[in-house]
């Protein structure tokens, strides 16, 4: 089977912004105007170069009201475009991730919530955590982690590492 790497959005690829009122979040326009993880989406990018092999997914929660997943295109396309809009999964915001999205032993998950990473885990993933300065104050991820403030060449790197994906380059070399 192809590996995947599946990757959440809110707090992953973008900052998450907390806010006092729900409809704050409802406001077209919000999503796509969020600040983006510059070193996250580079090594997302450098990654999808060096491994055309793997297959890389969107994973997102999202509430009720059509533009939402729209807002998220619009970053998407414009930072992300090879991730084509049939590998992004748009999840209602109270669902699991996992009944949405059928994980494997081949599916690697980068996001920035524990809740998250241990349910692919359960199902037979890997949880890859992102620390995004706001998250892991109770330090309960005990798996693999890269932070959105690393270098972008060190996130590949990383990631290259905890995919196994270091090994093929290795055998390759060897030949």
């Amino acid at each position: 089977m192809k590996k995947r790497l599946i990757l959440d959005f809110d707090g992953t690829l973008v900052e998450f912004k907390p806010v006092e009122r729900l409809d704050e979040l409802l406001t077209p326009g919000y999503f796509s105007k969020l600040f983006v993880f510059e070193n996250v989406v580079l090594a997302i990018q450098e990654l999808y170069k060096r491994h055309p092999e793997i297959d890389i997914l969107i994973g997102s929660k999202v509430l009720d009201a059509p533009h939402i997943p729209k807002d998220k295109d619009v970053i998407i396309d414009k930072h992300l475009p090879f991730i084509n809009r049939e590998n992004r999964i748009y999840i209602p915001y109270d669902a699991k991730k996992t009944d949405y999205i059928q994980i494997t032993s081949c599916d690697y998950v980068l996001d920035d919530l524990t809740k998250n990473l241990v349910e692919v885990e359960e199902s037979g993933g890997h949880g890859i955590k992102l620390l995004n300065g706001i998250n892991a104050n109770k330090r309960t991820w005990k798996g693999p982690a890269v932070h959105k403030d690393y270098p972008y060449t060190l996130i590949v790197e990383q990631l290259e590492i905890y995919m196994n994906l270091k090994e093929k380059e290795n055998e390759m070399e060897k030949v």
